[in-house]
């Protein structure tokens, strides 16, 4: 696989780019996320999306704790060269606070929010747990592997729980 066109891409002067999740069947944007070049070349090679956590400062892969992995089906690099565009197969949802899309807001025409997705599971379900239920690929978890191990906003898995609903 030729991937010279990785030598290309226009970083920001942090390493990073942003990377727009769609969904692959029916279009819909379901994230924003920021890629460095390691990132991009781990998509490459997994097939699964893999963003650098610009909050955690490290290497992510879509899905590591929540199972809601995302398949890449199709990347495209738009004409800057500094955004990419990522078409993928989500499992579950892509959004933290229990959406499939991280956009499930609209803004009206009186400047009110209005939330226009249905939630599909529970963060605290999902994010206050000992570790992943992967395999499974559900949006949820049984009340019996939830384990909240809550300490100063962070769980034993590491996810910020100052960023999930209710916490």
């Amino acid at each position: 696989m030729d991937k010279s066109w990785i030598d290309q891409l226009k970083f920001k002067d942090d390493g990073l780019m942003p990377a727009v999740i769609q969904d692959y069947a029916n279009g819909q944007v379901l994230m924003v996320g920021y890629m460095n070049k390691e990132a991009v070349k781990l998509t490459l090679e997994s097939g699964l999306v893999h963003f650098y956590s610009r909050s955690r400062q490290k290497m992510w892969k879509k899905g590591e704790i929540s199972g809601h992995i995302q398949k890449v089906r199709e990347i495209l690099l738009d004409c800057d060269e500094d955004t990419l565009l990522i078409k993928i197969e989500q499992e579950c949802a892509s959004c933290h606070k229990g959406y499939r899309t991280c956009f499930y807001r609209k803004v009206n025409s009186d400047g009110s929010l209005e939330t226009i997705e249905k939630k599909i599971f529970e963060p605290k379900d999902i994010y206050l747990r000992t570790s992943p239920d992967v395999a499974s690929g559900r949006c949820g978890v049984s009340p019996s592997k939830k384990k909240n191990l809550d300490w100063g906003g962070f769980t034993n898995n590491g996810i910020d729980t100052r960023n999930v609903e209710g916490y």
